[in-house]
């Protein structure tokens, strides 16, 4: 009966060290997987924040690209305007030239009507 006492004992201790050794496998594995969720989330915040950000940045862009192209229409606009009143004093030069050469050729001219 003792022997039988010591087999179970024996048994009960081996069972035992198998279930210590089973709940040690199983902290251990629970340990790993709150360790990779909890990399996960921080990957998944990591990249909202990325994401954020791009957001962001796209919003700043078609802000700048509406501001660039009013800009660009502003800048036609005056360039047109410049190139209207550039053409307006080109003619006006031109007329003055065209009236101080007239003046010119009449004071070549000889006068007849002078001497007469």
């Amino acid at each position: 009966m003792r022997s039988r006492a010591n087999e179970e004992a024996t048994a009960l201790s081996r069972r035992e060290a198998e279930f210590s050794e089973r709940r040690r496998l199983f902290e251990q594995r629970r340990s790993e997987i709150e360790q990779r969720l909890e990399g996960r989330s921080s990957e998944r915040a990591e990249a909202a924040g990325r994401r954020e950000s791009l957001e962001f940045d796209l919003q700043v862009l078609d802000r700048l690209s509406r501001l660039v192209e009013r800009s660009g229409d502003e800048i036609r606009v005056a360039q047109e305007a410049m190139d209207s009143t550039y053409r307006e004093q080109l003619e006006a030069t031109r007329a003055g030239a065209e009236r101080l050469e007239e003046v010119r050729r009449e004071r070549k001219r000889p006068r007849r009507n002078s001497r007469s």
